[in-house]
C-alpha cells in the first residue's frame, strides 16, 4: 500500500469513529409495506444533495457504515434502505432472490421519496449508489426498466459497485451511470457489464456512461477486511482500488449533482 492509499485509509477510519453516532434508523411508506433505513446527514440545515444507498445480497451490514460516513462527510445525506428486514428476510445469498428486481426498484424510489419530504433535502439532487445485487438495481433504476415516464423524477445519477449486468438491463440510459467492478470477479464478471456498455452506448444521445475496471481485483473489494470465499467465488478487500473508487465516486457525485 502506498502512502497516499495509507493516509486516506487513516482518514476514512477516523472519519467513521467520529460520524457513524449520527447514523438514525428511520421508516418510511414503500410498495405495500413499511420499510426501515439508516439515516445520516452533515450538520447544518442543508438542503443537502442525498444518496440512495442499496445494500447486496447480504442485507445490511456494518461494511456500509464507512460509505454513510464518507458521504456525509461530502455532504451529501445518506440512507441505506433495508430491503430485507422488513419482508422478514434475515439474509439472501442464493439464486434466484427473495425479493424481485421489482421490488427493490419500487424500495429504492419509495426512498427516494421519502429523502425528497424532509426540509434539509434537496428534492431535485438525489443519486442512487448500489452494491452487488444492489447494483443490479441500480442500473435498472436509471434506465427505461423502472417504468418512470418523467424525466425529472429519475435519480439523478448511479452508481453501481460490481453489478450483475444481465440481459434484462438492455434499455436507454436516463441518468448518468458510473460503474465499478474487479477484473477477477467471478461472482459478477465484467465482461457482462462490458456488454452492457456496448448496448447502451449504441444510442445517439445518452448521458454519461463510466465504466471502470480494476486490476487484480475480486468482488467486494471496498469492503475493508473481507477476504473469504463463497463457494467457488472469491470475495477480497483490496486497498487501492477501494481508495480509487472513493474518489471516483465522490468526483462522479460533484459532477453529476
Amino acid at each position: 500500500m502506498n502512502r497516499k492509499t495509507l493516509l486516506l485509509a487513516m482518514l476514512l477510519i477516523f472519519g467513521i469513529l467520529v460520524s457513524e453516532a449520527l447514523a438514525e434508523t428511520v421508516e418510511f411508506k414503500g410498495v405495500g409495506l413499511t420499510l426501515t433505513g439508516k439515516l445520516s446527514k452533515p450538520d447544518g440545515d442543508g438542503p443537502f444533495p442525498a444518496v440512495v444507498l442499496l445494500h447486496g445480497s447480504t442485507g445490511i451490514t456494518s461494511s456500509y457504515d464507512a460509505w454513510m460516513t464518507r458521504l456525509t462527510n461530502w455532504n451529501y445525506v445518506a440512507l441505506l434502505v433495508d430491503t430485507f428486514s422488513p419482508r422478514g428476510i434475515k439474509e439472501e445469498t442464493g439464486y434466484p432472490f427473495k425479493v424481485s428486481r421489482e421490488s427493490r426498484i419500487q424500495d429504492a424510489y419509495a426512498a427516494k421519496s421519502y429523502l425528497a419530504s424532509l426540509k434539509y433535502v434537496d428534492s431535485k439532487r438525489i443519486a442512487v449508489v448500489g452494491w452487488s445485487y444492489g447494483g443490479v438495481a441500480t442500473t435498472l433504476v436509471v434506465t427505461t426498466e423502472s417504468g418512470i415516464q418523467n424525466q425529472e423524477d429519475y435519480f439523478r445519477a448511479g452508481i453501481a459497485f460490481y453489478p450483475g449486468c444481465r440481459k434484462e438491463v438492455r434499455a436507454t440510459l436516463k441518468a448518468p451511470l458510473l460503474i465499478l467492478i474487479g477484473e477477477k470477479d467471478t461472482w459478477t464478471p465484467p465482461a457482462k457489464c462490458k456488454e452492457l456498455e456496448n448496448t447502451l452506448t449504441r444510442e445517439k444521445a445518452f448521458p454519461e456512461l463510466l465504466f471502470k475496471i480494476y486490476p487484480d481485483t475480486y468482488h467486494g473489494f471496498d469492503i475493508e477486511g473481507l477476504d473469504r470465499k463463497a463457494g467457488r467465488h472469491q470475495l477480497k478487500y483490496n486497498p487501492e482500488s477501494a481508495a480509487d473508487a472513493s474518489e471516483q465516486v465522490k468526483s462522479f457525485l460533484e459532477k453529476h449533482m
